[in-house]
């Protein structure tokens, strides 16, 4: 595995940044998330994986706009010492900027991925892919 970069995320548990790098790696070039590796790569695994999968489907699906449905694959990874872990690979999105339902088109709902790093969108960029990727205003959405 790979360190940390503009593509890879490690994450030890599922935790509340799941939306958050999904909408940072979907806004640029897509990548992949892991859960159940710490930062160094070391494998942790995952307790009760199916149902932290489910959980994780139901985030994406529900805490997400516009859906990031059809942009990414869950799988579960096995390892020799019977540790499971969960790979998350999100593709690009054609529908930017991608956002945390939540907070809507605003710098707290909407990241983008540079290095390692999930980085809040400026207002101005906000409205740039608004622009680029819609063929209007942010009114137009």
């Amino acid at each position: 595995m790979r360190l940390e970069s503009n593509f890879v995320e490690y994450k030890v548990i599922l935790n509340g940044k799941l939306e958050k790098v999904a909408v940072a790696l979907v806004n640029r070039f897509g990548g992949i998330f892991y859960i159940g590796v710490a930062d160094d790569r070391t494998i942790k695994g995952v307790k009760n994986i199916d149902r932290v999968i489910k959980n994780v489907e139901k985030r994406l699906r529900n805490n997400i706009e516009p859906s990031i449905d059809g942009l990414y694959s869950i799988n579960k990874i096995g390892y020799h010492d019977k540790k499971e872990i969960i790979r998350i690979a999100f593709s690009a999105g054609n529908q930017k900027p991608y956002y945390i339902k939540s907070e809507g088109l605003t710098p707290k709902g909407c990241y983008i991925r540079i290095a390692d790093n999930c980085v809040p969108m400026s207002e101005k960029l906000i409205s740039r892919f608004v622009e680029l990727y819609s063929g209007g205003s942010e009114q137009d959405r």
